[in-house]
């Protein structure tokens, strides 16, 4: 067994409380054990995968409440419906996430933007809360910081706790909540007029710094991220990585001179796109 393939254990649990669908599910542990050095342990991962994912079902037929998780579904559903592209465990980060938002919302006419994305979820997940990303067609803050309300008026119609402080410059956080997001079964209606349980703020370590007020300056710790898929180097200094995501390539190119640039690229099948790619870089001279 590989040493190293710890973080795809974890990262299969994180999937599965996130509300990953069996299909994204096993499509993501494929591609995670692509690997020739997991050979030995894909397997196991494959069996840890069905037990989660069968525990995760199994605790979702008791849910008849309505979550935290199920309220910020019915937010962002009422946000699309009035002209905002809204998207959850949307890319892998936040740069990303602002770009390929800003493409979808200008393929789409709509006004304006929010997501949260791959980090945020896994904070999420733990107890976290969510920090939600948005923008505006219209330039200038004035026009972004009225899709930030409009946000924040979805969030209060659907009970979602919040906090903002009206600037542009800032994400708006949705208070920390136990993580309850559903795969297969039907949201219950939701009363009108009730509110979310907001939890305790997950402890600080000492070396946090705290300001006047006792709120933490430092933001949550980023999750390590797991190693790429494929990392191949040139004799002129290029280095080429790349990770398979949930219908996704995420690709880190660093130039001659150090400049490194990350794109993503949206595709049916991660892995097949992949090995595509690297025929041709290794014809080029990469290895």
């Amino acid at each position: 067994m590989s040493d190293d393939a710890g973080w795809i254990f974890d990262h299969v649990k994180t999937l599965v409380r996130a509300g990953a669908s069996k299909k994204e599910l096993f499509d993501s542990v494929k591609a995670m054990c692509a690997d020739p050095k997991y050979d030995e342990v894909a397997p196991k991962v494959r069996g840890y995968a069905a037990k989660v994912w069968n525990q995760a079902e199994a605790e979702e037929r008791g849910w008849k409440d309505v979550s935290t998780n199920d309220r910020i579904d019915a937010a962002f559903e009422d946000l699309t419906k009035r002209g905002l592209f809204s998207a959850q465990n949307f890319t892998c980060c936040s740069s990303c996430g602002h770009s390929e938002a800003w493409g979808a919302m200008s393929e789409s006419r709509a006004r304006g933007y929010v997501f949260y994305h791959q980090q945020d979820t896994e904070r999420g997940v733990v107890g976290g809360g969510l920090m939600l990303a948005y923008g505006a067609h219209e330039e200038g803050p004035a026009a972004v910081e009225a899709v930030g309300r409009e946000i924040c008026d979805a969030l209060d119609r659907f009970g979602v706790p919040w906090t903002w402080n009206g600037s542009s410059d800032t994400r708006i956080e949705v208070e920390p909540f136990e993580w309850r997001k559903r795969r297969a079964s039907a949201r219950p209606p939701i009363p009108l007029g009730t509110r979310g349980t907001v939890l305790p703020r997950p402890e600080r370590g000492p070396a946090e710094a705290e300001d006047p007020g006792g709120e933490t300056t430092e933001p949550p710790p980023v999750p390590a991220e797991p190693p790429p898929a494929v990392a191949l180097r040139h004799e002129d200094g290029r280095e080429w990585s790349a990770w398979t995501e949930f219908n996704a390539l995420r690709i880190r190119i660093k130039d001659s001179d150090g400049d490194i640039v990350e794109r993503k690229r949206a595709c049916r099948d991660p892995r097949a796109e992949l090995d595509g790619i690297v025929a041709e870089l290794r014809a080029d001279g990469f290895s």
